[in-house]
């Protein structure tokens, strides 16, 4: 029976719906793929060059079930994208992009979806519920990798013994194996990504059950019109299904793939997630309040959410800036603290920081104010905070007899009061301001800062992100008005005095503000196989893979700060160009640079160098520290180029010029 006698059978004056109901017929008859291939293309060769069904969701799934049929279902959605078919429908790209993801193609699969989401495709709940699946998906594969692993290097253990005809090497793997396989057969039952549905746009459509994507189909060999679509080896799309009945003679399911860890890995660093989505933010900052309410005792969290921040520090108090000709010293309580409110010493969209005075002890003090009823970041800046001190304590703890890494300091929050509509936390002052202070100070002399004391400086900021990144800790907001000037305790100061040019300098820097911060210890591995995307910097200081919406993890900390010491030896922000091949032609994969040189009596091969490692770093080839070994070797080139005897000498006496220049201010 052809297709023309089946549609002669049907009335109605759809002609899609008559032949979408002629060929589930045929589907639910036929025992053999041949008729189901015949009358499928002929359907669709009959309908492509119809505008009415152009974007019709029954004809995209007539398309997805003839690329179940095929040996190359990319080729098949590329056709399709070419042909404009489809492209409307979130569906559409959703399906194409599950597809990518059964044929292992991990790393095109943020990528169809960007594409979709650019072709304004609807709708869009589709695409995030597709991606968050999607995600999950990936990190059980990483899980499951991570034990079949452990097998397969017990089984190479085993061969290379029984190569070697050691017989006590041979017992040691065997006995190697047997815990392996046993932990695997105590983990969970290794996942089938077909059984739970990605989408449920999908699900509706695929009421078939057929097996999952991988499965080999033989091809479709009808014509497709003006333009066949090649079939040969690859990813099939099985589990879409125009029938409305379980098939029990479908193939066997395949199983996930545990062989390809770094494919695995480079699909989770290129989908991610976006660790600055409001939902995310919300969820975070509000479990973590929650915590540090039931883990901190009330000498550093006060819960005070039954009184409200608004009118213990009304906003207007941020009027009257810290050295103006009208002082004021309001008192106020927070929590059970009494303090006097002197000024303001920055104010932005969401917070206000104040300088104040306890009143118990009358020191000197920052309060962070943020008047923001939902999920205020300043109970996640307070626990990250506190954890990064902790984990490099007990890192210097686990390394107590080296002498060859010097501490740095951290800018450790006092206390936090949680309010109904805000959150205030307190924290020591800098005796000296900030980066961006110290610029501003040099420039109202008409100077720069001098290159040995940027050095300095540099040396301490890559010091600090070394051991930051080195506690799984990511900053994500580096800028010269978040690094703190500070002094070394005196213990530290003695303990540098042989070490290096630092010698009895107290003069450091130390990273606040981290409210961004993400912390990569809560991922799988310490985030060793993960990267993120989103926006969250200011443009001079953002990576170019964020601001091009790419993949990026350290590489955005290591950018900010190139830019931030670009910042302290210019006076101006950070402005980039790609290096060129030639005069004419832009070198697309070229390394990128300062537009502005150094100045030629600079050390201008050094900041070449430490400009281009840090303006070029790649989250892929980086160490689960974060290229640590790289920012090690940068700060070993400026410490031995400091250390030269005139050289140390100069650097205190500029930093005891710097000294009288901010008391005078």
């Amino acid at each position: 029976m052809t297709m023309h006698d089946c549609d002669a059978n049907h009335g109605g004056h759809d002609p899609l719906a008559k032949s979408m109901s002629t060929f589930l017929h045929l589907d639910s008859t036929s025992t053999t793929s041949s008729d189901l291939k015949e009358a499928l293309s002929e359907i669709l060769e009959r309908f492509q060059t119809d505008q009415r069904y152009r974007n019709d969701e029954r004809y995209l799934k007539l398309w997805m079930r003839y690329a179940d049929l095929s040996d190359d279902a990319d080729k098949v959605f590329l056709l399709l994208k070419s042909e404009g078919i489809g492209t409307q429908l979130s569906l559409f790209w959703a399906a194409w992009a599950y597809v990518l993801e059964m044929a292992e193609a991990y790393e095109r699969v943020a990528l169809i979806i960007a594409e979709g989401r650019a072709w304004g495709a609807q709708p869009v709940s589709l695409f995030e519920e597709f991606l968050r699946s999607f995600h999950e998906r990936m990190l059980e594969r990483m899980r499951m990798v991570g034990l079949d692993s452990r097998i397969s290097e017990v089984k190479e253990e085993i061969d290379l013994a029984s190569t070697r005809s050691s017989e006590q090497a041979m017992l040691r793997a065997k006995q190697s194996q047997t815990a392996a396989h046993a932990q695997r057969e105590h983990a969970p039952d290794q996942p089938n990504i077909s059984e739970r549905e990605p989408i449920e746009g999908i699900e509706n459509f695929c009421t078939g059950g057929g097996g999952a994507c991988g499965s080999r189909c033989r091809p479709v060999d009808a014509p497709l019109g003006a333009r066949d679509v090649n079939s040969h080896d690859g990813a099939a799309l099985r589990r879409q299904e125009c029938s409305t009945r379980n098939r029990p003679d479908r193939l066997p399911r395949p199983r996930v793939e545990t062989d390809k860890k770094a494919t695995i890995a480079t699909a989770i660093a290129t989908l991610i997630c976006n660790p600055f989505s409001p939902d995310m933010r919300r969820r975070l900052t509000t479990n973590t309040a929650q915590y540090l309410c039931w883990a901190s005792s009330s000498s550093i969290v006060y819960d005070t959410r039954l009184d409200s921040l608004a009118r213990v520090c009304p906003r207007r108090m941020a009027k009257v800036n810290v050295g103006s000709r009208r002082p004021v010293a309001l008192a106020r309580s927070l929590g059970n603290q009494r303090i006097n409110v002197l000024g303001v010493l920055g104010e932005g969209a969401f917070a206000v920081v104040f300088s104040c005075k306890f009143n118990k002890d009358q020191r000197d003090v920052a309060v962070k104010v943020e008047y923001k009823e939902d999920a205020p970041s300043l109970p996640w800046e307070c626990f990250i905070t506190l954890q990064l001190s902790e984990r490099l304590l007990h890192r210097r703890q686990r390394k107590v007899h080296s002498v060859t890494e010097a501490p740095i300091t951290v800018v450790k929050p006092e206390a936090l009061f949680l309010y109904r509509d805000g959150c205030a936390m307190a924290m020591p002052v800098g005796l000296a301001g900030t980066l961006h202070d110290l610029v501003a100070q040099y420039s109202k002399r008409a100077q720069a800062v001098p290159q040995l004391v940027a050095m300095h400086y540099a040396v301490e900021m890559l010091r600090f992100c070394r051991a930051m990144h080195s506690a799984s800790i990511l900053h994500m907001d580096i800028k010269p008005d978040n690094w703190l000037l500070v002094r070394r305790p005196r213990s530290e100061v003695d303990r540098t005095e042989e070490m290096e040019h630092a010698g009895g300098i107290d003069h450091s820097v130390s990273l606040i503000d981290f409210g961004r911060a993400i912390d990569l210890s809560v991922f799988p591995q310490n985030g060793s196989d993960m990267a993120f995307m989103g926006q969250c910097c200011a443009p001079s200081f953002s990576c170019p893979a964020m601001r091009e919406g790419l993949a990026w993890k350290h590489d955005a900390d290591l950018y900010a700060l190139g830019s931030c010491m670009y910042f302290m030896l210019h006076g101006v922000y950070l402005e980039v160009s790609r290096e060129r091949e030639d005069d004419s032609t832009l070198n697309r994969s070229g390394r990128w640079r300062p537009v502005k040189n150094c100045k030629r009596y600079w050390e201008v091969d050094l900041w070449d160098k430490i400009f281009s490692e840090l303006l070029n770093s790649d989250y892929r080839a980086a160490d689960t520290a974060g290229n640590n070994e790289a920012l090690l070797r940068l700060e070993e080139s400026l410490t031995s180029y400091l250390n030269v005897d005139h050289r140390s000498r100069d650097l205190k006496d500029c930093l005891r010029r710097q000294d009288n220049m901010f008391s005078n201010r």
